[in-house]
């Protein structure tokens, strides 16, 4: 068990990262921040806020025009509306290129903070310093299936502190597990051939956790099978 004041779910990250970077100039002087640290920190919440917009839009674009080309291959069912041809986002200019890791510097001038004579705990509370503990489970993974655009089957799983996990199947009913894929973000859709249209089968999937070296950690999920069928 440890503690991290550094989130590790996405949407958690953002909003710290935005936090810290935008008050850290008011500190710089009592804890002995120098001007490129700060600048690095603005500079970096700049280009960490424009890349995560840009994956929003752009996964917002690709659900559509994969929705649009299902239309196009099959139309609509009675009395469904048609999806309007869908538009390229349109993208503000890129920011500034920052050197990668941001989160390590980030967490680095955290710490130097946290350890300096005058820190209080008020601006450990400001700048958001103080973490959860942090468990890593190496218990067995469990996921769930619901099915994306195009009647693909795709895996909803939760990190839990972990980095991603490795994806097996079995589309053959047989005892041959083959390794599809690794997702470091849930969740994970599987894109191998649907059967032939109107036909039906049944898949099969096994996860397990692994490690920032992909090392397999803990133990496979329970399998979980699901009926997919070709479109029509």
């Amino acid at each position: 068990m440890k503690k991290s004041f550094v989130p590790r779910e996405m949407a958690e990250l953002i909003a710290w990262f935005s936090n810290f970077a935008k008050k850290l100039s008011k500190y710089k002087d009592k804890y002995g921040l120098t001007d490129d640290e700060v600048t690095d920190m603005q500079k970096a919440n700049l280009g960490f806020s424009y890349w995560s917009e840009v994956i929003n839009l752009t996964q917002e674009y690709s659900r559509s025009l994969t929705a649009y080309r299902r239309e196009l291959l099959y139309g609509v069912e009675s009395g469904s509306v048609i999806t309007l041809s869908p538009v390229q986002p349109n993208l503000d200019a890129v920011p500034a290129v920052v050197p990668p890791d941001i989160v390590g510097r980030a967490a680095a001038i955290g710490k130097r903070i946290k350890a300096h004579k005058d820190f209080t705990e008020a601006d450990g509370q400001d700048l958001g310093l103080f973490g959860e503990d942090i468990v890593l489970s190496e218990s067995k993974i469990a996921f769930t299936i619901r099915f994306s655009a195009g009647g693909r089957p795709e895996l909803v799983w939760r990190k839990n502190n972990h980095t991603g996990i490795q994806v097996f199947a079995n589309y053959d009913g047989n005892e041959q597990w083959q390794w599809i894929g690794t997702g470091v973000s849930p969740n994970f859709i599987d894109e191998h051939p649907l059967p032939a249209a109107g036909k039906s089968a049944i898949w099969r999937y096994r996860i397990i956790y692994v490690d920032k070296n992909m090392r397999q950690v803990g133990d496979f999920s329970d399998v979980v099978s699901v009926t997919v069928t070709g479109m029509v």
